[in-house]
């Protein structure tokens, strides 16, 4: 009886032992449910929490056939499902939707790996994203990421078709960013707390950008900023950090937020199609080059109530009000009188006026303040600055400049590459001239004051445009002599008088093109070219023998005159007479023969002319008459008038030859027709020749006619 009692119990014991076995399932173990008709798999992954993940971790949690919209459940059979396990959902080409419940946690490794999905929400309660998670997701266009996402792993977005991505964790890493190459629009939300420079560098399509975070860094690189071009700013921005959108050429319309209190360096430097800028009231630090090279503006302003910028009277600028600064100016800026200082960079890259006028409120132009200005040509600089920092115009459009007397020192590289630059002149105030300040510039004419030869570093001077150096008369020899201005291809003094004094023929080509300068103290003729002059004459080369006018002048428009160094002078032009030349031509006669009229022929004449324009023909003479005896007598050419010929004369000979006795019908010839017969004077006959040239020397009859052959 005993033991059929204990048998009974031993029996209850182990059925109920077997029920509790039953009744707790192990880390691991995994079961299928019937989600809206799609039977899932779940893996425990926490029985002490009683929770699940979707999938078993190692292979597809549905079948592969399975299409539309799968709702994941926060709870299933009593587990919380906190998890989408590794390749839950691997290549799942026809799922479109996968819904995700505030309890999911981690989305694990290849989850979505090739997936269908073209919509997905991520919860608010997501902290990880593991390796691959959506790679090759070839249908997902949009996606957010929830604000407690602490983690996402490398990779976890590769090749994935995302056009459209909004950012709420608290920090963005290069290591998953980079594969965002898809996306076009992006937001980053006020809970972004901390974003890895270059993190978006690959976004190279994106174009609409939305930032709230408290802080902008520099997120991009400068191959892809230009893309972008819409940029946003919501409430929650108060700093835009240095180089943040260095480079962004597609933006043109720039809003910032009520909330900016710091613009960073070179924040927005060379974004070069933002036309116009307000400064909100709430901003305290804008960093120097913060909108360098912003070609385009043409509008500046600050709002009032602004404790540390104002842009008064107008003026399209910002102005640091307690130092009275010039920060920020633009095309259209108009310095106010009451700006002390031109600022760092404050014109550099900007499409500067043309012609800017200084105020005499002005004591320092500070370093790179027009840099990179390329279209200032001219800049009027007052007695007041007494200071011009280094490189203040470095590869401006500057065409000529004048330091004031003010300035003392020459810093480095002020008018360096300025390609345009002709004509500097440095007050007899300068001291020292410091490196490479006309370095690259083609400086042709370099006006020095100073009667002393200035301290000049030997690289302040181009090799390759030496420029001519005008210094006061005294000083001459010692600039000459001081081995640092050598580079200079000449030295003038100031002043130096160019007058025009000219003299031509008559018939010569006259244009102001031929007609060369004189100089006073001219010690280099290559300087007739000097620009800026312009040369008129009333003649031309039809202009009689006499004086016309002509006129030398500045052409030149500029704010320096070079009446200051180089004084023009009108001169005269005096167009002499052309060279004419006589020439009588030789004659030989008989003894006893009459003298006959010598023949004058010209050479010379110009624009056509001929003896006619002779006013009196030249005339030949000689002393021999018909009783003269045997020999050889000049023929002297005389006289001769011509308004625009000056006369010179070639005599000629005349020749008298014995009479041949016996001989009848003897004429004075040097040719002959066809040859029948040759005598010698004394009656020799000679043999048959083809030519007279072939004779000697002498007195001949050929065919019943005397001929002298010499």
């Amino acid at each position: 009886m005993v033991n059929c009692i204990l048998n009974k119990k031993l029996l209850l014991i182990a059925t109920l032992l077997s029920y509790i076995c039953n009744s707790f399932a192990n880390n691991g173990d995994t079961f299928k449910a019937n989600i809206d008709g799609v039977e899932v798999q779940f893996k425990v992954t926490d029985e002490s929490t009683k929770e699940v993940q979707v999938g078993t971790g190692n292979g597809k949690c549905v079948d592969i056939s399975t299409t539309g919209i799968l709702d994941v459940p926060s709870s299933v059979n009593g587990y919380t499902v906190t998890s989408i396990g590794a390749m839950a959902f691997y290549s799942c080409e026809a799922v479109d939707e996968v819904k995700m419940p505030n309890t999911i946690k981690t989305i694990q490794a290849y989850a979505f790996y090739n997936c269908g999905i073209n919509t997905i929400n991520l919860p608010d309660g997501l902290t990880e994203i593991h390796n691959d998670a959506f790679t090759l997701c070839g249908k997902l266009k949009k996606i957010r990421l929830p604000k407690n996402v602490t983690l996402i792993q490398q990779n976890a977005f590769d090749r994935a078709a995302i056009e459209e991505i909004t950012i709420g964790c608290k920090s963005v890493l290069k290591m998953w960013s980079d594969n965002l190459t898809n996306v076009k629009k992006m937001t980053i939300e006020s809970t972004v707390e901390n974003v890895e420079e270059g993190a978006f560098k690959n976004l190279r399509l994106l174009n609409t950008l939305h930032v709230n975070s408290e802080k902008v860094g520099r997120w991009f690189g400068i191959d892809n900023i230009q893309s972008l071009t819409t940029l946003s700013f919501g409430d929650n921005v108060k700093e835009i950090q240095k180089g943040a959108f260095v480079g962004a050429t597609g933006i043109t319309t720039l809003a910032l937020p009520l909330s900016l209190e710091c613009i960073g360096e070179e924040a927005f430097e060379g974004c070069t199609n933002i036309t116009a800028l307000v400064i909100p009231s709430s901003v305290h630090t804008i960093g120097y080059y913060a909108f360098c090279g912003c070609s385009s503006l043409s509008a500046i302003s600050v709002n009032s109530g602004n404790s540390k910028y104002d842009s008064r009277d107008n003026c399209n600028a910002i102005i640091e009000t307690a130092t009275n600064t010039l920060f920020l100016g633009c095309s259209s800026t108009t310095i106010p009188n009451t700006v002390v200082k031109i600022g760092i960079s404050a014109f550099a890259g900007s499409t500067c006026p043309s012609t800017l006028t200084v105020p005499t409120s002005v004591t320092e132009i500070c370093e790179n303040a027009f840099g990179n200005c390329s279209d200032l040509k001219h800049i009027e600089i007052p007695q007041s600055v007494t200071r011009i920092g280094m490189g203040a115009f470095t590869h401006s459009g500057l065409e000529e400049i004048r330091i004031p007397e003010s300035v003392n020192n020459i810093e480095d590289d002020i008018l360096s590459d300025c390609l345009s630059l002709k004509t500097v002149i440095l007050p007899s105030s300068v001291q020292q001239i410091g490196h490479y300040v006309f370095n690259g510039s083609p400086v042709e004419f370099l006006v020095v004051l100073a009667e002393q030869p200035v301290s000049l570093a030997q690289d302040a001077i181009n090799y390759n445009s030496r420029p001519y150096l005008f210094v006061p008369q005294n000083a001459i020899p010692l600039y000459k002599n001081a081995a640092t201005w050598s580079n200079c291809r000449a030295v003038f003094p100031i002043n130096h008088v160019i007058y025009g004094n000219n003299t031509k023929l008559y018939g010569e080509e006259i244009n102001a093109d031929n007609i060369k300068w004189n100089f006073e103290y001219a010690d280099d003729s290559s300087l007739w070219w000097i620009d800026g002059i312009t040369i008129s004459v009333e003649a031309d080369k039809y202009s009689p023998v006499g004086e016309y006018k002509i006129t030398v002048s500045h052409s030149n428009e500029y704010a320096i005159s070079r009446q200051e160094f180089c004084v023009a002078e009108d001169g005269v032009l005096t167009i002499t007479k052309a060279p004419l030349t006589a020439t009588v031509k030789n004659v030989t006669i008989n003894q006893g023969e009459e003298i006959p009229s010598f023949q004058i022929e010209y050479s010379g004449f110009k624009l056509g002319e001929n003896e006619s324009v002779l006013s009196e023909k030249p005339t030949a003479s000689t002393i021999a008459t018909s009783q003269s005896p045997v020999g050889e007598y000049d023929i002297t050419l005389s006289g001769g008038e011509a308004q625009n010929y000056e006369f010179s004369y070639v005599n000629g000979k005349l020749t008298i030859v014995e009479s041949a006795s016996g001989i009848s019908n003897i004429t004075s010839s040097t040719e002959s027709s066809a040859i029948s017969c040759i005598y010698d004077i004394k009656g020799n006959r000679f043999s048959a020749t083809k030519s007279i040239k072939e004779l000697p020397k002498g007195i001949y009859i050929i065919n019943n006619k005397k001929v002298v052959i010499k």
